[in-house]
């Protein structure tokens, strides 16, 4: 859901998760990527993660308004 709102690193992700470990969420990004629905891109030492399908943010963003009521 963070990454329909746009780039984040896996520092600021492991911040808004809770119980999130950094190792963790750096192997549900690897595999997010690997599959084709993260992708990322390298910022001076950071490495930013994205969603790389507009669809893919859009029905994250009607899941949350259907059940979260957001």
């Amino acid at each position: 859901c963070l990454l329909a709102r746009g780039e984040f690193c896996v520092k600021e992700i492991t911040e808004v998760v809770s119980e999130g470990k950094l190792s963790g969420i750096s192997q549900h990004l690897k595999y997010l990527t690997l599959s084709g629905v993260v992708e990322r891109r390298r910022e001076n030492q950071r490495i930013l993660y994205s969603l790389k399908d507009e669809r893919v943010r859009k029905m994250i963003e009607f899941l949350q308004k259907q059940f979260l009521n957001e």
